[in-house]
């Protein structure tokens, strides 16, 4: 046991998965904001949420969904936290600039409608909230620098430019990379709930694919008080059950940190995700 503790892999692991939950849990103290925006979030509107998972089980752009959006939230229904995440998303992906004559209309009358001034408000406030969480991942990055660990921060309200904190990725993610259809189906799953007394809690070391890879997963959701879910903070290990032998102890440690908890509700969450791609 000695001889693990003395280990710089083991106590590193040890100490930075002890900052980890201490910077967690500070930060949730002062991330609880005001009166929440009203409305419901945008992909609880499924006929006029304009993100589509392709054959290539890629997340993309629905443009036709897109501008009946605009006119639906326009024309026939007043909700400002829908309003403010079609803007965020329009916004951060730089969409109108290739927008149509019809399509720049409708979105002069969406803003118009909605103020642009308060838009980027909320725009603006909604990503200084998830700046601490930026921090972590950065600093827990380069504190694992080299390792096979990847911290990964991902924003729920904008699948396609998802990731805006990454350090030691292992699967060629990029910053302002897209979500996956399993991560777009874990957004719609921790957002239907916005009742903050039933919010889901997290998901720890459970097992998933991430491209050919298995890989022992954490997901920590983010949550607002005014803006609901904000994204996820994760944690990714790829798996390597033969790669450590020979001491015994040190062999003993890397089985239990690759150990993975059966988790039937994301199992469930990963199901529906493949169901959604076929469909």
């Amino acid at each position: 046991m000695i001889e693990i503790l003395n280990n710089p892999w083991v106590s590193g692991i040890a100490g930075g998965t002890i900052s980890s939950i201490i910077a967690f849990f500070i930060t949730r103290n002062y991330i609880l904001n005001k009166e929440r925006l009203k409305g419901k979030h945008l992909y609880q509107y499924p006929a006029f949420y304009p993100i589509k998972t392709n054959l290539e089980n890629e997340i993309e752009i629905d443009r036709d969904t897109l501008l009946e959006s605009l006119i639906y939230f326009t024309q026939k229904r007043k909700d400002r936290l829908s309003a403010f995440e079609l803007f965020s998303l329009i916004d951060s992906c730089r969409l109108s600039k290739d927008f149509n004559e019809f399509e720049n209309k409708a979105y002069l009358n969406f803003l118009r409608k909605y103020s642009r001034e308060r838009l980027k408000k909320w725009n603006s406030e909604y990503h200084e909230l998830l700046r601490p969480y930026q921090e972590i991942v950065n600093s827990l990055g380069d504190t694992f620098n080299g390792l096979e660990i990847e911290f990964v921060l991902h924003r729920a309200i904008n699948p396609i430019k998802s990731i805006i904190a990454l350090k030691n990725t292992v699967f060629k993610r990029d910053l302002n990379g897209a979500n996956t259809s399993f991560g777009l189906t874990l957004i719609k799953d921790y957002g239907m709930i916005q009742d903050k007394t039933n919010r889901r809690k997290s998901e720890v070391s459970y097992e998933v694919t991430l491209g050919d890879k298995k890989v022992k997963s954490t997901t920590i959701p983010i949550f607002d008080d005014k803006y609901g879910l904000l994204g996820f903070l994760c944690l990714n290990i790829p798996i390597h059950e033969d790669k450590y032998t020979g001491n015994i102890p040190v062999k003993t440690f890397f089985q239990s940190f690759f150990r993975v908890n059966e988790n039937k509700r994301i199992n469930e969450v990963i199901l529906k995700s493949k169901i959604s791609k076929t469909e």
